[in-house]
């Protein structure tokens, strides 16, 4: 059997086009949605932007054929949930690393932002349970886990597992399904009428007209500090990395972006994150790759950088990276995703673009997945 490489993240791993998506070579899920999100990007760089882009391929799927084929050696899992933090994604993994107890596994954990929280919620216990889960977009804040079994893909925001629904949320549109590797019936406990684990997402911005903004927002300003917040990442770091040692399972983990591991530990942050200092001396900086000093998938794609425009309303501060260069969060650069909106505008997202995705996976990636599987076959002779 091949060694099973499990990928968990938050939207940086759960997206169709994310670096998890082209390792396990999953084309054309979510309606395409690979190749819609690369051709809104090329519509900008070439109207907007007004750059050549005649030298990026227009079919992403060739960018991503460019890397090695990993599902020669190995199965690959997507287990990311968008909107999530990292202890919703570290409790989805070793879910998934538990139900293929007895396959050599590999682990790959993008890390997300510490300022999100989760909150299991169930009908029996919390009062307005239906109008939480009910309200416009509520699906995409809260998660539906616990399918009898896993397949490849395994998690769909907000939807159950069922086998016999083949479109919208349940499954991904125009994804080939194996008859032999669907998920089981969600128990009827673990369905979203039932129960769901909440996701924040974000700051209580996003929440605004809802139930639980003047919470979210209490919360924000006043107790989610950043000695909570780092107390509470680093002991699931401490704990993922114990797990994954326990069960003989690889783990690599590395940021989704700056702030998720690099950012916290900067000089202006240490003094706000004393609480958790006797973690990080035991887990040390190290416990969390790098990416070869950019200190996120995002800030990685500087590299391949094709373009950047003004924005006026641009207000993200420039961070010097351990890689020597410098860094604007600007979402009009190439590095992020684009979207031609209905009425001509475009919104320009903070998720990396398909093309920086499918770059970072072959050329990052894929050579430390490959020495991570060669242990496994060395260790076997």
């Amino acid at each position: 059997m091949k060694p099973l490489i499990i990928c968990g993240g938050c939207s940086f791993t759960h997206a169709p086009d994310s670096w998890a998506q082209v390792l396990g070579n999953y084309k054309h899920v979510w309606s395409d949605g690979a190749q819609n999100n690369h051709n809104a990007w090329l519509k900008y760089g070439r109207e907007v932007a007004g750059v050549n882009m005649d030298h990026i391929p227009k079919n992403i799927y060739d960018v991503w054929d460019q890397g090695k084929d990993i599902t020669q050696y190995a199965d690959v899992m997507v287990v990311g949930i968008g909107a999530s933090g990292n202890q919703l994604n570290s409790r989805i993994i070793r879910h998934a690393i538990e139900q293929n107890a007895g396959r050599q596994i590999i682990v790959l954990w993008q890390l997300s932002s510490w300022s999100r929280n989760e909150y299991a919620l169930n009908k029996l216990e919390s009062m307005d349970y239906d109008k939480i889960t009910g309200e416009h977009d509520a699906h995409h804040m809260y998660a539906v886990l616990y399918a009898n079994r896993f397949r490849n893909c395994a998690v769909i925001d907000g939807a159950e597992h069922d086998p016999e629904f083949t479109a919208g949320w349940g499954y991904r549109n125009n994804e080939e399904v194996d008859k032999e590797d669907c998920p089981e019936w969600t128990p009827y406990q673990y369905t979203s009428d039932k129960r769901v684990w909440l996701k924040q997402g974000g700051t209580y911005t996003g929440w605004e007209n809802q139930h639980l903004y003047d919470f979210f927002k209490e919360d924000s300003i006043n107790t989610n500090t950043s000695d909570n917040q780092s107390v509470k990442n680093l002991e699931t770091v401490e704990y993922m990395k114990l797990f994954c040692d326990s069960k003989n399972v690889q783990l690599l983990t590395f940021p989704g972006w700056y702030w998720c591991w690099n950012g916290n530990f900067n000089f202006g942050q240490l003094e706000r994150t004393l609480f958790s200092k006797d973690i990080l001396d035991r887990i040390g900086i190290s416990a969390v790759d790098d990416i070869d000093g950019y200190c996120g998938i995002a800030e990685w794609g500087l590299q391949s950088e094709v373009y950047t425009t003004d924005n006026p309303q641009n207000i993200n501060p420039q961070l010097r990276l351990l890689s020597g260069d410098t860094f604007t969060s600007n979402e009009t650069s190439s590095i992020y995703e684009k979207a031609e909106l209905d009425n001509g505008e475009w919104w320009c997202g903070n998720h990396p673009s398909a093309y920086a995705h499918a770059k970072f996976c072959n050329e990052w990636i894929k050579p430390r997945v490959q020495k991570m599987i060669d242990n496994i076959e060395s260790s076997s002779v």
